[in-house]
């Protein structure tokens, strides 16, 4: 019974293995890089002044309450709110071949409000993609959520390449950290 129990588990391991290895490895990279830059973009179209009361809300035995007042942006209710449908974005990336080494890169497509004209090359839009870019968005979601909300807390430099990068290694093969 336990050598069949422990052959099973072997079966399984090796099928979630088998199955993170077939991952294509620019798609996630693209769905990550994207992810980082619409949650960075989110963050900066919220008012500076905009505040929301953090705390415990329970009145001390001394009448008072611990209470503090800090930024609405970037904090963990906004965050929270953000990555809760964030891999919609995806609908707004096409995948882009670049001709020389044939790299597939993915790129935003729909301008942003206040944004100027995007110069697009070589670009590939369709629902296909899109909707693999939000599947691989909302992997990449799952899997490294924790900490991408700990390097936007912190507001760490290069989220991107801490995110896509270091910590979940999906951009590891990647010369250039800046393209989405």
């Amino acid at each position: 019974m336990a050598r069949s129990l422990l052959n099973i588990c072997c079966v399984v391991l090796l099928s979630v293995l088998h199955a993170a290895a077939k991952r294509d490895q620019e798609l996630y990279c693209g769905a990550c890089k994207a992810l980082v830059d619409e949650i960075e973009y989110a963050i900066k179209q919220v008012k500076p002044h905009k505040m929301i009361d953090v705390g415990s809300f329970r009145i001390n035995p001394d009448g008072t309450q611990t209470q503090e007042k800090v930024p609405f942006a970037g904090s963990e209710v906004h965050m929270t709110e953000l990555v809760e449908d964030i891999c919609d974005k995806m609908n707004d990336y096409a995948a882009s071949t670049d001709t020389v080494t044939q790299k597939r890169t993915y790129t935003r497509f729909n301008k942003r409000e206040g944004e100027e004209n995007i110069e697009l090359h070589n670009i590939s839009i369709d629902g296909e993609t899109s909707k693999k870019l939000k599947y691989a968005c909302q992997n990449v979601l799952e899997d490294y959520e924790e900490e991408l909300l700990q390097i936007f807390r912190e507001k760490k430099e290069n989220k991107s390449h801490l995110l896509c990068n270091v910590i979940s290694e999906l951009c590891s093969n990647e010369e250039d950290h800046d393209e989405l």
